[in-house]
């Protein structure tokens, strides 16, 4: 071990004794501030936005099982799907622990700096591994309506693709999460290419919450807006939270998140967004449309922003459509009440859909 290491790892359970000695005064749920997302979709960015706030601090990814034991005790991995009825007494204890603070290690809290530990009276509580549960946190705990932050799916693959953990994505789907939504196995099997198996990660993770029936729980926030009008979106999301906008998010907006490359600069808007047509050759990016548009995502294309009024319109639509999806039960094998039709909403999409953009997968 190096001297350097040794010493992170001094320092994160240095931070950790001070956060949980702090931590002894609790924390109510009510209090947390919840973002969620898929990995490398802007959260770590967005929580270091919200957690300028005074005696607001950063509960670093509490889902996360190589890290967290109790979190690999309760079955949690990337694309953990609940029900939003479902009993399930151990993840409710589990979360009960994480909401109110009481969660806190070397990886949960080492991403804080000293001074904000020492006067934590809130936490931000960040999750890229929590999409799959937001309706049934919602129903659970009494907490502020947490933000869904997605992203460009090119943009989020051509972030992945260059770090070592994704260079070998493996499978996009668990046995577990496969079990819940069977109907989405045909697209699945097809994926060859890491970049489509990247691409089939994303839409797994963020269709249970994209596709849900209105009323939603959370809010889902687009990466883009948020970067291209942050002052708008900002004020929203605290709107949101009943909450003013704190002081120096505005700042922190314009620093890059201490998850992110050095190259790579929010400042510069506009080259920020289309950054990933550098990175990804254009068969990439025709392949990645291709799994997005099969699995029924129709508002994004080979342009650096989604389609706002699609994906705003996107539950309405759904919810018009949940007669439709009752009448095909029989034909899908599932059950309606399920935040996922894939078949109908490819059918339904050819009717109304603009030409099409991506080439289709390969039989």
């Amino acid at each position: 071990m190096s001297i350097a290491h040794l010493r992170r790892k001094t320092r994160g359970w240095a931070k950790a004794a001070i956060a949980n000695t702090v931590a002894l005064r609790r924390y109510r749920i009510e209090d947390a501030l919840v973002i969620a997302g898929h990995p490398r979709s802007g959260t770590t960015w967005l929580a270091d936005m919200c957690a300028a706030r005074a005696g607001t601090s950063i509960l670093f990814e509490p889902l996360c099982p190589v890290s967290v034991p109790p979190a690999r005790a309760v079955g949690m991995d990337r694309l953990r799907y609940c029900r939003p009825q479902a009993p399930w007494p151990e993840g409710e204890r589990f979360f009960r622990r994480v909401l109110q603070g009481r969660l806190l290690n070397p990886w949960t809290v080492g991403i804080n700096s000293w001074s904000r530990l020492l006067h934590t009276r809130r936490w931000v509580v960040k999750l890229v591994r929590g999409n799959g549960i937001l309706h049934w946190l919602g129903n659970t705990f009494p907490i502020r309506r947490p933000v869904l932050l997605i992203r460009h799916p090119c943009a989020v693959v051509a972030s992945q693709i260059r770090l070592k953990p994704w260079a070998d994505p493996g499978s996009p789907a668990t046995p577990a999460n496969l079990a819940a939504f069977p109907q989405f196995a045909p697209v699945l099997q097809r994926l060859r290419t890491p970049e489509e198996c990247l691409a089939g990660r994303w839409c797994m993770a963020n269709h249970a919450a994209l596709f849900s029936p209105r009323p939603h729980l959370w809010r889902v926030q687009s990466y883009e807006k948020l970067l291209l009008d942050p002052a708008t979106e900002l004020e929203s999301i605290f709107g949101d939270w009943g909450l003013p906008v704190p002081d120096g998010a505005m700042d922190r907006m314009r620093i890059p998140s201490r998850t992110t490359y050095s190259d790579s600069r929010p400042g510069d808007v506009q080259a920020h967004l289309v950054r990933w047509r550098s990175i990804l050759y254009p068969g990439q990016i025709r392949r990645i449309l291709a799994v997005v548009d099969a699995f029924g995502f129709d508002f994004y294309s080979n342009q650096p922003e989604p389609d706002y009024q699609r994906l705003a319109a996107w539950p309405t639509w759904l919810d018009r459509i949940t007669e439709a999806a009752a009448a095909i039960d029989h034909e899908l094998g599932t059950d309606s009440t399920e935040p996922a039709w894939p078949a109908l909403v490819q059918r339904a999409s050819r009717e109304t859909a603009e030409p099409a953009r991506a080439e289709p997968l390969p039989k």
